[in-house]
């Protein structure tokens, strides 16, 4: 699986992204990427209060509540998160999530050299953070820049 991010969490000088406008830019630039509606991490959050509702009346301080709590902590330090899928004209899928912290390309395949260099040139655009990647062929994260 090939993974490309630009990651901002806990930069040194406190950067984050604004989702929207993050989101927007992608879109600008990768006119075929579709956005799903509304907040990722809200939804697991509703997603998992309706899953385990009885369970969290039945024992309000139980591991339920631990699961549940843990993920409303995801959202608000994260969120909101836009996921994306961005159709390729061979057929093929890359997808993603733009968060306050990251930017995220996935797929099942590792990008060829110009869907690489064109996220790659993509991410740089925000000229903070860094960027990394993990082609299926690795082990770790290979640093591409750091943007500072």
């Amino acid at each position: 699986m090939g993974y490309i991010e630009l990651n901002l969490y806990r930069h040194p000088r406190g950067v984050e992204f604004d989702p929207a406008e993050a989101a927007a830019r992608l879109k600008a630039r990768f006119p075929a990427a579709e956005f799903a509606p509304g907040d990722r991490l809200a939804a697991e959050v509703e997603h998992a209060e309706n899953f385990l509702r009885g369970e969290l009346q039945a024992n309000p301080d139980g591991p339920a509540a631990w699961v549940v709590k843990s993920l409303r902590r995801k959202a608000k330090n994260f969120g909101p998160a836009y996921g994306f899928r961005m159709p390729l004209e061979d057929g093929r899928v890359v997808e993603g999530t733009v968060r306050r912290v990251n930017i995220t390309f996935s797929s099942d395949f590792d990008p060829d050299e110009r869907l690489r260099a064109e996220i790659i040139d993509f991410l740089r655009g925000f000229g903070a953070g860094r960027i990394g990647e993990y082609p299926e062929s690795a082990d770790d994260e290979i640093l591409v820049e750091d943007l500072g």
